[in-house]
Formats: structure tokens, C-alpha cells, sequence
């Protein structure tokens, strides 16, 4: 296991630099506590200060990306890892692979954050009925797709599709294509020692949940 390496407050600096210039901005307390307050969430084990996240909007969709970061203590959090997501009116679409706090920590997540913002900027149109297409889950857990469900409005009446990868650059592909090798030798050599590859981190980490007006899970 690689060994953990927290940022210090240059780093953060760094990494809040980097995000401004890619176009995204720091997320709004207020921005938080109306996610809260619409999805009566509730937090898994009380938190202590605000960690920072930051956000870029195009295309009718949302990219956060979560640093561990808390503002006011200047410094990460003990145990948490970094995450890129994408939403649509506030609902969680896609979650990218936990980030973990190593020596690449900030570079991995600048990257994550810069992919996904590359498919919400590619965000496709269906060929048919020229309306934003919708991420959609795929067979694998981690797995999505690009999808029109919108059929009653296509001539042959079929859900037209397009891969999760449409629109990236070739650098980006690159990059892309690599984790992946990566993580599918990782997945062969577990299974050549006889091991079983850990459950993904977005279906064991106990983050916030969704209730009802009633505080109802």
C-alpha cells in the first residue's frame, strides 16, 4: 500500500490555481447547505470544518471535485480521500475511482477533474432528436455510457447510444486508456495469487444519505 501523503497548505494553494485557470471555482457553503436542505441528507458521523470542492457547470451538468481540504483548519483531513463527480440537478451521476492521498494525490485529481470536465463539455446531442443525451449506467459498476432514452421521438424507435469516451481528446485518451491497463494488470495479479479484488471504494465508504422530510433514510 502505497504510503499516505497529506497536502500542506502550498499544495493546496497550488491545486486552487490550477482549478481557477481550468474554469472552475470554490464551492459556495450556501450552495452545500440547499444540496442539504433538497435532499435532507444527512452526514454518515459528525464532521469536523468544511472541506473545500470545487465546481464547473456546462451543458446542464455539474463537475465537483473534493480536495479533503478544510478552509479554516488550513489542513486535510486525517482519513478521507479525494473524489470527482458529476451531477445533473444536484443528483450524483458519475463518481470516479476514490483518490487517494499519495505522492500523485493533487496531479490524479487535477486530472480526474479535467477528464470529466472534458465529457460534460462534450456532452453529446442524439442524432435524431437533437436533445442533450444522458449518462447512464453500464453493465460494470464503475461502467457508463452515453444514452437518448427519448425513443417515442426517433424514427426506428430505438435508444440511440454513444460511448462513455466520445468527445475526449487524444491526450486525454491516452491517459485515460492507461489507468485503465493499470488497474486490469492489478485485477490479473489478485487473481493469480488467488485474491479477491477489493470492493470498489464508492460501495464501501459511508458517505452522506439521502432521507425523507422526516429524517426517514
Amino acid at each position: 500500500m502505497p504510503r499516505q501523503v497529506l497536502p500542506d497548505a502550498a499544495g493546496f494553494s497550488w491545486l486552487e490555481k490550477k482549478f481557477r485557470q481550468m474554469g472552475f471555482r470554490p464551492l459556495e457553503s450556501s450552495e452545500v447547505r440547499k444540496d442539504i436542505v433538497r435532499f435532507a441528507a444527512v452526514a454518515p458521523h459528525p464532521r469536523r470544518g468544511r472541506e473545500v470542492g470545487f465546481i464547473f457547470s456546462a451543458n446542464g451538468l455539474d463537475i465537483v471535485a473534493w480536495t479533503t481540504w478544510l478552509k479554516e483548519m488550513q489542513e486535510a483531513r486525517e482519513s478521507d480521500s479525494g473524489w470527482v463527480l458529476i451531477k445533473e440537478t444536484g443528483a450524483p451521476l458519475y463518481f470516479s475511482h476514490e483518490i487517494r492521498r499519495t505522492k500523485n494525490f493533487l496531479w490524479n485529481l487535477l486530472l480526474n477533474a479535467r477528464v470529466a470536465q472534458l465529457r460534460v463539455l462534450s456532452r453529446p446531442l442524439c442524432p435524431e432528436c437533437r436533445q442533450f443525451m444522458s449518462i447512464v449506467r453500464g453493465p460494470a459498476i464503475k461502467s457508463r455510457y452515453w444514452a437518448c432514452l427519448r425513443r417515442q421521438f426517433h424514427e426506428n424507435k430505438r435508444i440511440q447510444r454513444y460511448g462513455w469516451d466520445y468527445g475526449l481528446s487524444a491526450q486525454a485518451l491516452l491517459w485515460v486508456r492507461d489507468v485503465r491497463r493499470r488497474r486490469d494488470r492489478q485485477k490479473k495479479k489478485l487473481a493469480k495469487q488467488g485474491k479477491l479484488p477489493k470492493k470498489p471504494a464508492v460501495l464501501v465508504r459511508h458517505g452522506w444519505k439521502r432521507t425523507d422530510w422526516r429524517g426517514q433514510a
